[in-house]
């Protein structure tokens, strides 16, 4: 299904990796929605240096033309305490989860990602974040089990940047080093190094070793890109010949194709060598090795995979998992298989995650290197619960594998290897749930002696619902122009000035007075949203006091008085770090 939502200017992309400042989950959504709330205003969070929060609609910011849609936006807080001309400029996405294929729908701005907030727009979002219709197709992943969750990442965006611009440039100008070696006959020195000449914006020479280049193990060092030619076995049996990059800034990498070049000066018919760079290195895996012998044995006996001791890396715990005939299961068939798998989960707390970058390794034992296996979408990878392993199905295909040349099988004997680095993250989770019928949901308030009582409210004990607390308020006579006329009654949350700041509790709840007699009780349904500025809501006229008094209603029956609030739906807000 087409989500209308894409058409309007927004730039939307899925990956992997959670939200790095805030998730906002909401359990019963459909309740939520029934409410008629307008908006949400979701609990602060720090990020780039500033305090935020989200504000959602959930049927839509029906005053910017939302109808129809999610709305969400985030919002810039306690600005009171920053300079008077302030301004702020951040680049942000708000996020939607796809929790059936576990991957993050990003929502950010097409064109201009920057947004400048100040005294006069605390506020930048979409009103347009995704169709209703689109998000209550349960095949979109998005809304499941009545549960969906949001996110945000926000990014300061300061002006103090140096700039830097990176050209591939193809036939460079002034682009061949031409080294004339006379005398070629007499030249007794091991090596013998061209001019220094500049192509593109970098400085090159060529080294070039008369009767061959002796370097253990013929490894190139330093800064020299190639050996096309020339190594322990070839000396004084071959010419070597060497490109070499000059003053190169610590970790610059310069790319180049290019031609090694003995002219033949009487016929044209040069001896040349294309170069290109290949990606392997000398270092060893950082934290683990993983040495199979005998492998073709192995392979033989049928196993499907085979798992390695656990190593510890990054904080936690890990195994390497591998298909030495590759995993059939997801289309590793003619390939080596291996994956890195979380382990010991048991002692991770409930909600638990981990991201981590790691590479896979295979060594190259003849050229003593190792051939490094990353994903080239960014690398970071999220494990949980429901996703305890990453991998490569199609690691090495076994024809490579096996072909000696390639020095990854020698003498029935491979090498693996693994390195995993902790990427942290400062995600803070909060978790808004609708809960229906919530247990020991009903404030009984009994007053004895109600013809005695002399003051002007009385209020319940203290009671806990849902992770709330309430009190039952009575006025026996009345509250205000009530006065004397009839019963008031209120539901009050308790300890409503210790709620963050703009936190609200929704309550659907019945105020009862029972009739202990007929049990023809007299009571009102009442939906309300409770706050720090509203913590109490109920009837100041609940029940005129002739009607109470009249003791064939039942009301008052051996001079008790019993009111009650029954709960039966309450929202209730949980933070994770």
């Amino acid at each position: 299904m087409e989500d209308k939502s894409k058409k309007l200017g927004t730039r939307r992309i899925t990956r992997d990796l959670l939200p790095a400042h805030h998730l906002f989950k909401v359990e019963s959504f459909s309740l939520l929605a029934e409410t008629g709330l307008e908006k949400y205003e979701s609990d602060v969070f720090e990020a780039a240096g500033h305090k935020w929060r989200l504000s959602f609609y959930p049927n839509g910011d029906n005053k910017r033309n939302g109808c129809g849609f999610i709305s969400l936006y985030l919002v810039i807080e306690d600005t009171e305490n920053l300079p008077l001309n302030w301004e702020v400029n951040v680049s942000f996405r708000l996020f939607v989860l796809d929790q059936i294929r576990d991957k993050y729908l990003s929502i950010e701005f097409e064109g201009d990602p920057v947004k400048r907030f100040h005294w006069m727009r605390t506020e930048w979002g979409f009103t347009h974040l995704i169709s209703l219709e689109s998000f209550n197709d349960i095949s979109n992943g998005y809304l499941v089990d009545d549960c969906c969750i949001f996110g945000a990442e926000v990014f300061l965006m300061e002006p103090n940047y140096k700039c830097e611009c990176l050209s591939m440039i193809k036939e460079p100008e002034d682009n061949t080093i031409i080294f004339k070696m006379e005398n070629f006959s007499k030249l007794d020195k091991k090596y013998y190094e061209s001019a220094v000449q500049t192509i593109g914006d970098s400085k090159w020479k060529l080294i070039v070793y008369p009767r061959g280049h002796v370097e253990s193990k013929g490894k190139a060092k330093g800064k020299w890109i190639v050996c096309p030619s020339g190594n322990a076995k070839f000396k004084g049996k071959a010419l070597s010949v060497f490109l070499e990059l000059v003053e190169v800034p610590l970790k610059r990498k310069v790319y180049a194709e290019y031609k090694l070049r003995v002219r033949d000066q009487i016929n044209d018919n040069h001896k040349e060598f294309t170069g290109i760079r290949r990606i392997t290195r000398d270092f060893p895996p950082a934290h683990y090795l993983f040495k199979v012998e005998s492998f073709s044995l192995l392979a033989k006996i049928g196993v499907e995979k085979y798992e390695s001791d656990v190593f510890e890396a990054a904080g936690h715990k890990w195994r390497l998992s591998l298909y030495p005939n590759g995993d059939n299961k997801s289309n590793g068939s003619g390939f080596i298989s291996l994956y890195l798998v979380i382990d010991d989960t048991e002692n991770l707390p409930l909600t638990w995650e981990v991201n981590v970058s790691f590479r896979l390794f295979v060594l190259d034992q003849i050229r003593d290197k190792y051939l490094t296996i990353e994903d080239s979408d960014g690398a970071v990878k999220r494990f949980h619960w429901m996703k305890t392993e990453w991998g490569f199905a199609q690691l090495v295909s076994l024809e490579s594998f096996n072909d000696t040349s390639n020095g990854y099988l020698v003498r029935d004997c491979c090498i693996f290897g693994a390195e995993v680095f902790l990427v942290e993250r400062n995600c803070k989770w909060e978790c808004l749930s609708m809960i229906k019928e919530p247990e020991d949901n009903t404030i009984i308030f009994k007053m004895e002696n109600f013809s005695k009582l002399d003051k002007k409210y009385y209020e319940s004990a203290v009671h806990t619902i849902g992770d709330s607390k309430w009190k039952l308020t009575v006025y026996p006579r009345g509250n205000v122009k009530f006065k004397g006329k009839a019963l008031s009654v209120f539901l009050e949350l308790a300890e409503a000035d210790k709620l963050p700041l703009k936190r609200k509790v929704y309550a659907e709840y019945k105020l009862r007075v029972r009739d202990q007699i007929n049990d023809n009780h007299m009571e009102f349904t009442v939906e309300r949203w409770f706050s720090a500025t509203s913590a109490n809501w109920g009837y100041p006229q609940f029940m005129a006091l002739k009607v109470l008094h009249d003791a064939s209603k039942g009301f008052i029956v051996n001079d008790s008085l019993i009111v009650e609030a029954e709960i039966t739906l309450i929202s209730k807000v949980k933070r994770f770090s």
